[in-house]
């Protein structure tokens, strides 16, 4: 997940510029940060690490 959004971050307003939309651009890069740092701080702190030996259920 911290990946798709950080892919929103980089191509959705390196789209939007070649298109000459530069505030959107701006909008795009500033509705995606917040999500991205939600996402990265929860991957990071609220999923557990994989345990080696684990079993699947």
């Amino acid at each position: 997940m911290p990946a798709l959004t950080a892919m929103m971050i980089t191509l959705g307003p390196d789209l939007t510029l070649r298109q000459g939309r530069r505030g959107l651009a701006a909008l795009l890069r500033a509705s995606a940060a917040p999500a991205h740092a939600l996402v990265t701080f929860g991957d990071r702190s609220v999923v557990p690490p994989p345990r080696p030996g684990a079993r699947r259920t």
